[in-house]
């Protein structure tokens, strides 16, 4: 299955924000996962409260008074917990930032309280498998704070993503359009180079001598795979660099794309340094 990247459409109301980048948050929570690398929704203290209407959400979206919604990145990896979608079907990893901007309650961040409207008129459920970075049914944003997190949903075959969707079932709601673009640049040249070819001997050489290994102590791409590995230790353990050139290159290639935003990152840095190392080598 041929994996899309889903990004954010221009940000209107709260500024541009680049796919992929790792979000922080200000707000008030409670409870909440780890904030790391391969962390869970992440939220800060924060105190008082925002009055007049809320700054509305990006692209175009609407919000009740009191709530604002932006996505930040979106993408549509091979798993998801391990589970592929159903036949023909795909993922939708939604990163996306909940803001408080003055609604009269603390705005959870269930991931049930979301839906994902597709270009078809369907309305979508957030599924049961979720990603590392999900948002979390144990947190909830006070007035002036802020939550990043992620919320995965799976589409059935012919359905395509189009808006993101918020209603707390207590009055405040929210929507965000987001739309489609090409994959990762640097995946697809990777995946073009092995995936169902033999490479050519120079190529594999230069593949080969990119990785950072005990052996290869000053490889090419030693900053950028390290900084990977000793940062994202639970993505290292589903997508490892060593397997991105074999016969698992493809799905390694992708499965990357359930990773934390941060994660994500990073990994498509190594790539785009392995990928630039042997443009020469790997026509």
């Amino acid at each position: 299955m041929r994996t899309t990247w889903v990004t954010a459409a221009a940000l209107t109301a709260v500024g541009a924000i680049v796919a992929c980048s790792s979000g922080t948050s200000s707000g008030t929570g409670t409870g909440g996962g780890p904030t790391d690398g391969d962390g869970g929704s992440s939220s800060s203290g924060g105190s008082g409260s925002s009055s007049g209407s809320a700054s509305g959400s990006s692209s175009g979206g609407t919000a009740s008074a009191g709530v604002s919604l932006s996505v930040t990145s979106a993408v549509s990896p091979e798993t998801v917990g391990g589970v592929y979608p159903s036949a023909g079907g795909s993922w939708a990893i939604v990163n996306l930032t909940l803001k408080n901007t003055g609604a009269g309650r603390a705005l959870s961040t269930n991931p049930a309280l979301f839906s994902l409207q597709t270009g078809q008129s369907l309305v979508i459920s957030a599924s049961p498998e979720q990603a590392p970075s999900e948002c979390s049914a144990s947190v909830s944003v006070a007035g002036g704070g802020q939550d990043t997190c992620a919320v995965a949903f799976m589409l059935a075959a012919g359905q395509t993503p189009a808006t993101l969707v918020y209603d707390d079932l207590q009055g405040d709601t929210a929507s965000v359009p987001f739309a489609v673009s090409p994959p990762s640049a640097a995946c697809e040249t990777l995946e073009g180079w092995v995936q169902g070819k033999s490479p050519s001997g120079a190529c594999v050489e230069c593949l080969d001598h990119v990785y950072p290994m005990d052996d290869i102590p000053s490889a090419a791409c030693s900053s950028a795979g390290t900084a990977y590995e000793s940062t994202c230790q639970s993505c290292k353990d589903q997508c490892p660099l060593n397997y991105l050139y074999g016969s698992d290159g493809e799905e390694s290639c992708k499965c990357y794309l359930a990773c934390t935003s941060s994660c994500q990152s990073l990994f498509q840095t190594y790539l785009t340094c392995a990928t630039t190392a042997c443009s020469s080598s790997c026509p």
